[in-house]
Order: C-alpha cells, then structure tokens, then sequence
C-alpha cells in the first residue's frame, strides 16, 4: 500500500510540476506577446506621427509656393502697368496742390470776414480775428 500511495504520490507531483512547467509557458508566451503588442503600438505611434510631420510639410510648402507665385504674378503684371504707376505718382502732387488751394481759399474766406467785421461793428482788428 506505501508503494502504491508513493506512485500516486510520485504521479501527483510529475503532473503538478509539468502543469505548473505549462503555466509558466503561457505565462512567459503571454509576456511576450504583450512586449511585441507594445512596440508594435510604438511603430504605429511613430508612423503616425510622421505621416503627421510629412503632411504639415507639404501642406507648408504649398502655402509657401502658393504666396511666392502669387508675389511674382503680381510684380510681373505691375510691371507689365508700369504707366500706371507713372500716372499714381502725378497724382499725389496734384492732391497737393488741391489741399493748398483749399488752404489759400480758407486763408482769403478768413481776412475777408475779419475786414467785414471791422468794418460793420467797427471792432479793433485783434478782436476781428478773434472772432
């Protein structure tokens, strides 16, 4: 009987070491697999992020082409108008004398009305111009 309890006892233990040998497999498997989920995740992250940083660049470098073709267009249509902007510079001299003309007739308008008022009140000439 100690023979035959000692084999089952034998048994027992080979069965339990050979599961717990099993448990720690698929522990060790499911690490592993947890490790290789992990970078992939950081691949992906990293792709991500430079399909990201790619798209900011082409789309920067549109924007860029974009204002640069737009700024040569320009200067080439203006100088393609170059007599236009002959005639823009003959206008601010104009205007010029416009605001000067205005000005003398203001000045004229002024002494006029103080002849007229020392005239009329008979007011000394500082109060004429005063008023």
């Amino acid at each position: 009987m100690s023979d035959k309890a000692l084999k089952e006892a034998e048994m027992a233990r080979k069965q339990a070491k050979a599961e717990a040998d099993r448990a720690e497999r698929v522990l060790q498997q499911a690490r592993k697999e947890e490790h290789e989920r992990y970078k992939e995740q950081e691949k992906t992250r990293k792709i991500e992020e430079q399909a990201k940083s790619s798209k900011m660049a082409y789309k920067s470098l549109f924007i860029g082409n974009g204002i640069f073709f737009t700024i040569t267009l320009a200067f080439l249509m203006a100088y393609n108008k170059r007599s236009v902007f002959t005639e823009v510079l003959k206008w601010f001299p104009d205007r010029f004398n416009n605001i000067k003309g205005v000005a003398l007739w203001s000045k004229r308008i002024y002494i006029g009305a103080a002849t007229l008022i020392n005239e009329h009140w008979k007011l000394s000439v500082v109060w004429c111009y005063v008023i």
